[in-house]
């Protein structure tokens, strides 16, 4: 999971402040998984990808019905350019169909560079007329909105340069006598798109904020690991990302042993230490398809696919990392395992994912009841 610096947006300081949250803005890394994740945990995701086929359904409409509209479409070479846009259009239509949860960051490209180029060609072809001049940049506008909200900073600029670039082109040449009439038409567009390109800015920097923040509520600030609420959302994309059928996946609960003697000894800053460090290793070993939470001072849970034949050797490399003889004050940990075989879609169930956890913390317990420093595994699994 990325770390963020927050975005500051406005508040005392001035244009040097506005200026310096611009600069982090751009700076700020971007990832799109993060940002898909984001719009569905709030239930926008959906309703998100109904607007745009919604869009590119009207689009489609729009690029056959002028077809028929008296002096737009005049040419041989500008009815084969709209019914070719009117294919592009279709299958960008279909990219947002294929997946429930949305295109991949490839196919959203490929969507943005699609579009570009449908309305390029279709305004290129048509720049005697005003109606497509006008309509085109205000699509290149709502592109824009599009690039904000699945796309970087730098994909976002380079959204608002093309529209700009050919919006100015299409219209001066659609416009070539400023009468009273193509200057309410510049205006028109003026105002138009300068609302729609500075509300995808600042849409974007709304989103990174919101971003930050639910980063923060779902990360341990001590040490970088999930906490109890992200790893209940993380398990979700977890199972989302695999394919379906029977999976097996290790869960562990981890418990330092000695935690409350080295803090009482040595004080809660050699604790907080020692635990960022044992994080980091831990970390390591689950790697970045699984997933690793701290979900109490000296508890964590770790969840990782793995085959039946090699579950074992997962829970074992988790464990060990752990301890270190090269650590200032080695610890060990107690940890207890339950390999849960089952299917994809029952472990989705959130009373079955808090089962797992509770079995697994149950033969924690056991082994540390048993001394410590071992692996207890739980005496079922479901079949």
């Amino acid at each position: 999971m990325i770390r963020r610096e927050p975005i500051v947006v406005s508040g005392p300081g001035g244009a040097q402040r506005n200026s310096s949250s611009v600069r982090m803005w751009w700076r700020q890394p971007f990832e799109f998984d993060h940002r898909q994740r984001l719009l569905r945990e709030r239930g926008l995701l959906g309703s998100t990808r109904m607007i745009v086929q919604i869009g590119l359904g009207f689009g489609f409409g729009f690029l056959i019905l002028i077809q028929f509209v008296p002096d737009v479409v005049t040419t041989p070479v500008e009815r084969v350019i709209t019914v070719f846009g009117a294919l592009g259009v279709s299958y960008c239509f279909r990219t947002w169909s294929d997946s429930r949860i949305g295109p991949s960051e490839g196919r959203s490209a490929e969507f943005l560079l699609i579009t570009n180029a449908v309305i390029g060609m279709v305004l290129l072809a048509g720049v005697n007329s005003q109606l497509l001049a006008t309509t085109g940049v205000v699509l290149y506008a709502v592109l824009s909105l599009y690039a904000a909200l699945f796309h970087s900073p730098r994909m976002l600029a380079a959204q608002l340069t093309v529209a700009v670039a050919v919006g100015a082109v299409t219209t001066a040449a659609a416009t070539p006598v400023l009468d009273s009439t193509g200057i309410l038409i510049v205006l028109a567009v003026f105002v138009v798109t300068g609302v729609l390109f500075a509300s995808s800015v600042v849409l974007h920097m709304a989103l990174m904020h919101l971003s930050d923040d639910a980063d923060q509520a779902r990360v341990d600030p001590l040490t970088g690991l999930l906490n109890r609420r992200g790893l209940s959302e993380a398990r979700a994309a977890l199972i989302e990302s695999r394919a379906r059928g029977r999976s097996t996946f290790v869960v562990m609960v981890i418990d330092v042993d000695g935690f409350k003697d080295l803090n009482d000894v040595h004080g809660h800053g050699a604790g907080d230490a020692a635990l960022s460090v044992v994080a980091e290793r831990m970390a390591v070993e689950v790697g970045s398809d699984g997933l690793l939470a701290r979900t109490g001072g000296d508890e964590f849970v770790a969840i990782v696919e793995a085959t039946t034949d090699s579950a074992t050797r997962v829970a074992t490399r988790v464990h060990d990392a752990v301890h270190s003889p090269r650590d200032a004050r080695p610890l060990t940990a107690s940890t207890g395992v339950y390999d849960v075989c089952t299917e994809l879609a029952l472990f989705k169930d959130a009373e079955i994912f808090d089962l797992a956890i509770h079995r697994a913390d149950t033969a924690m317990y056991r082994a540390k009841r048993q001394g410590g420093n071992r692996i207890a595994w739980t005496d079922t699994a479901w079949q």
